[in-house]
């Protein structure tokens, strides 16, 4: 087995880009397809109420002082079938992408149209970013339990709490960054 090289690594992107550029343009292509599928999608199921939600979480933010989840809670049900719809399909197509883009770097000889292919890396790239969002989903939930216990016991330490959430967010993500490689 030889030995693994950081530098390699780094640039095999830029490597498959330059051998094989009629592939990136498929991958693009597709990107660009697939980004105007969801976002008529997202407009088409909950486009004013996808407006009024952006709207409540950028006031939210700017002042956190007068925030009220509420309203965003109220809005949120007319959001979510689209959600529900936009969530498999992006599932799918990003593991269908990732799979297309490892094979060109790990078994350029099986081309196809864009390295796309339909078979057992695709299955388990979807499998594998399932996981992954399951792990993010339970890593936020016990995040922001503690941060609530930590602002309720004593609120000074609730910024604290955050940044050791977002620490251990960055943290995990570093170590499954390698996972999506077949």
């Amino acid at each position: 087995m030889s030995e693994f090289s950081v530098q390699e690594a780094a640039f095999a992107g830029f490597r498959a880009a330059r051998e094989h550029p009629k592939a990136l343009v498929v991958w693009m292509g597709a990107s660009i397809v697939v980004q105007l599928v969801v976002q008529s999608i997202v407009v088409g199921m909950a486009g004013p109420a996808m407006g009024q939600m952006t709207a409540l979480a950028s006031a939210m933010a700017s002042d956190l002082k007068h925030a009220d989840p509420s309203k965003l809670e109220a809005v949120f049900p007319s959001v979510m079938p689209a959600y529900l719809v936009i969530l498999p399909l992006s599932l799918i197509i990003d593991a269908v992408l990732y799979a297309a883009m490892n094979r060109v770097v790990l078994r350029p000889a099986r081309e196809g149209f864009g390295y796309f292919q339909m078979g057992t890396d695709e299955l388990r790239q979807l499998a594998l970013r399932i996981a992954i969002g399951l792990i993010a989903f339970a890593g936020l939930v016990v995040a922001f339990a503690a941060i609530g216990a930590l602002g309720a016991v004593f609120a000074p330490l609730a910024p604290l709490g955050l940044l050791a959430a977002a620490a251990g967010l960055v943290f995990v993500s570093v170590r499954l960054s390698l996972a999506v490689t077949s």
